[in-house]
């Protein structure tokens, strides 16, 4: 997801598939001619900022800091499609977010424009859409416009009929032409001059073009010619190895994403294949490694603050997309905690501490839940007279040294590269924008920089960390880039599940007590009456229904909140939200999950599945159906989980690297998995010693399942008759029974006994 106006998805497989053209050759009419309108020969007087003011109260910071526009903006809804069919107007659909730059910058330079607004007024019916909040309607539009354009990125503009077909599309528009842009200018009087010579032409190719459209995107998922095989499991890692840069990590040239769901499927690759004759794992674990040590070293990651951004505008991780989104610091700490249990990395722990930490400090919503995310873009050391890009992160030399002393500038320059001409790679693209300028990056390794210095690790150690806290405060003293402090229930799932995985793998009682706060937001915020979820929430609950990515990200926290805590509640919940999305998002005739309810705006309602946006609702879906199964002794989610897997099975041996997690989830079905049962009381005086060996044991193939002796146990019995024999009355100990299938295979009740027996019935087979 790249902001830019030429960024293209990397792993849309439907969409690499598709190269389509024209419709066909436009049919000779005759036409009345008319004078072509252009911005400069509008009329009348000028709009004035806010009359509409539809917006003010719309629950999204990015529509209610667009009030003020002059330009005449309608909310997605049935009011702006029935004033385009009345008066027979095109409508104007622009998509964006509140930190995005490029839509920040469309706003101050091209919608506060009282001429521009008179024409966008007069010919248009115009729609904001904040693509947080609507992701239905984003994840439509943007997966047209990838096909008809092969572009993508924000801010989404389409053009559509008063029937709300597409007609002309693209991304970001410059006030002024550049280089192969046109100007918006220029291209809403050709959209609006095109339309008004001929609209029963335009409205035919738009019908013409729309039924090629959806007859493509389902017949390519539909294609059943392909049948998907284990070997796609090898496929997608031969497939990472073929893209993995091995100098820098990371799986693409410029610009460059962490990729948590690539690294994620190292990890559980390596795990299920063990120590293979080829040295496959050992190779995925050397790729995890490489990559997660180079993106902790560099810019991408707040040295200071803590947080991911974005994504690096150069192949060294140096200087990122400053903005720092929610979901990316969910993802990325969860990568963080499996690589550290994986690899055995304290620095992968202390990392993913930092992340939780820098969610939790500012993006945290004082009632528990946590905001979407910080923008790039603030008022501070690089142009005190606007907002800029990366202005909060950057220093100049003088800068630095004003906040830590000159004494302590040596050790800063050898360990972070820190220049009077900047430190910014000569070849990176963002170095004509940072002149002088340096980003906090570790420029060389800590034992180089030890070395360099004269110093002990300790001295150095010592001597940093108070570089560093020193820089911190001066940072905290500048303007904070714009906060987007709207909640969403799906971003949300992604940290409080690696809040509960830390709490977890660490034993932090501190953080288990934080997931618990943040999911007790969401379950009174944005949860209705009849138990169905809400996707938004700013001072009030938006109107947008609960998505699948919403059910997708709860559904995966509470499961590893009831991991971590053996607490019913979780478990159950859980549940009552999987029925709920089968309820009103399965499709009944093909299988899967539409990613929202039925919308008769939309002209197509999409199912994603591919791993190219934030993440895949399905894949999500699919991997809780089978965890819940295997928990619940449900057989129906189960069969659920194979119909996604049927459906989709063409789609990913094609190009398994594009369902990365569909994949680990087929990997699953493959199995059954081991079911950990532990039974006793929580307050058993040996339960924490019991537990020790669990928390250090990856949970690729595994699940965790608690019998308290007590309500909770009675209340899953209930819903689980299979767990009858494995039940056992409160007692002073605890008991650990090792299954397949609710089949005992071994009970424990000594800790020093369950390391070597877990580590054999976890082990893989030998090859």
């Amino acid at each position: 997801m790249l902001n830019r106006p030429s960024a293209a998805r990397t792993a849309g497989a439907f969409c690499m598939a598709l190269l389509l053209g024209g419709c066909g050759q436009r049919e000779a009419k005759t036409t009345t001619s008319r004078e072509a309108v252009t911005v400069s020969t509008e009329a009348g007087p000028m709009p004035a900022a806010g009359a509409a003011n539809r917006l003010l109260n719309e629950q999204s910071a990015f529509l209610r800091r667009h009030a003020q526009d002059p330009v005449d903006w309608y909310p997605w809804g049935e009011a702006a499609f029935a004033k385009a069919r009345a008066e027979q107007k095109l409508i104007l659909v622009s998509i964006g977010y509140a930190s995005c730059p490029w839509s920040q910058k469309m706003q101050e330079e091209t919608f506060t424009d009282g001429k521009v607004a008179r024409f966008m007024n007069r010919h248009y019916v115009n729609i904001l859409v904040d693509r947080e909040e609507r992701p239905d309607v984003n994840n439509s539009y943007l997966h047209f416009l990838f096909w008809k354009n092969k572009q993508s990125g924000w801010p989404l503009h389409m053009w559509l009929t008063p029937e709300g077909l597409p007609v002309f599309s693209g991304v970001y528009f410059p006030v002024n032409a550049e280089g192969g842009s046109a100007s918006w200018s220029l291209t809403m009087e050709h959209v609006a001059n095109s339309f008004s010579s001929d609209p029963a032409y335009v409205k035919k190719q738009a019908e013409l073009i729309a039924r090629e459209y959806l007859k493509e995107y389902r017949k390519f998922w539909k294609d059943s010619d392909t049948i998907l095989k284990p070997t796609a499991l090898g496929f997608a890692f031969d497939k990472l190895r073929s893209v993995y840069d091995p100098v820098n990590g990371g799986f693409s040239g410029a610009p460059k994403f962490p990729q948590p769901q690539a690294l994620d499927y190292l990890m559980s690759y390596s795990a299920r294949i063990g120590q293979d004759r080829m040295g496959r794992s050992l190779e995925a674990k050397q790729m995890l490694s490489t990559t997660l040590d180079a993106i902790l070293a560099g810019g991408i990651y707040d040295q200071l603050g803590g947080g991911i951004h974005r994504y690096s505008n150069d192949v060294y991780w140096a200087v990122p997309q400053f903005e720092k989104m929610l979901y990316d610091q969910g993802f990325f700490a969860e990568t963080l905690i499996l690589a550290a249990q994986t690899l055995g990395k304290a620095e992968y722990a202390d990392a993913a501490r930092a992340v939780l930490k820098y969610a939790d400090t500012d993006l945290g919503h004082p009632e528990g839940g946590f905001y979407c995310a910080e923008g790039s873009s603030s008022l501070g050391a690089v142009n005190a007279a606007g907002l800029t890009e990366g202005a909060f992160y950057v220093w100049s030399l003088t800068d630095a040294e004003a906040a830590v002393g000159a004494e302590a500038m040596p050790l800063l320059k050898l360990a972070y590269g820190l220049d009077e001409r900047g430190n910014i790679p000569i070849d990176s693209p963002s170095r004509s924008r940072f002149p002088g300028l340096n980003v906090l990056k570790m420029e060389r390794p800590f034992a180089e920089v030890v070395k360099l210095s004269g110093k002990s690790a300790a001295e150095v150690t010592q001597s940093l960390a108070k570089a560093r806290e020193k820089l911190l405060a001066a940072r905290q003293k500048r303007t904070r880039p714009l906060l987007d402090d709207k909640v969403l229930a799906s971003w949300n799932g992604t940290v409080i599940a690696a809040l509960a995985q830390a709490a977890w793998v660490f034993d932090d009682s501190a953080l288990k007590d934080r997931s618990a706060r943040a999911m007790d937001f969401v379950l009174k915020r944005l949860r209705r009456a009849d138990g169905s979820l809400v996707h938004a929430f700013l001072d009030g609950p938006s109107t947008a229904p609960g998505y699948s990515e919403d059910y997708a990200m709860v559904i995966r926290a509470l499961l590893e909140m009831y991991t971590n805590s053996g607490e019913e509640r979780w478990l159950t919940t859980a549940a009552e939200l999987q029925d709920k999305q089968v309820d009103q998002l399965w499709d009944k005739a093909d299988g899967g999950f539409f990613d929202g309810p039925a919308h008769p705006l939309l002209f197509n309602r999409m199912k994603s599945v591919d791993e190219s946006t934030e993440f895949s609702p399905t894949s999500v879906s699919t991997l809780n159906l089978i965890r819940l199964s295997h928990l619940l002794g449900r057989p129906d989610y189960l069969e659920k989980a194979r119909q996604v897997i049927s459906t989709y099975g063409s789609l990913m041996m094609k190009s398994p690297a594009g369902f990365l997690r569909l994949l680990q989830a087929y990997a699953d079905l493959q199995t059954p998995p081991l079911q950990v049962v532990v039974v006793g009381a929580p307050n058993a005086p040996d339960r924490a010693e019991m537990l020790a060996p669990l928390r250090k044991m990856v949970p690729f193939g595994r699940v965790i399942l608690y019998l308290d002796g007590g309500p909770a146990q009675a209340a899953l019995a209930e819903k689980n008759p299979a767990l009858a024999k494995l039940t056992a009355a409160p007692g002073a100990t605890t008991t650990i029974h090792l299954c397949r299938n609710f089949a005992p295979l071994q009970s424990i009740t000594k800790a020093a006994d369950l390391g070597p027996a877990l580590e054999k019935a976890m082990a893989p087979p030998a090859p």
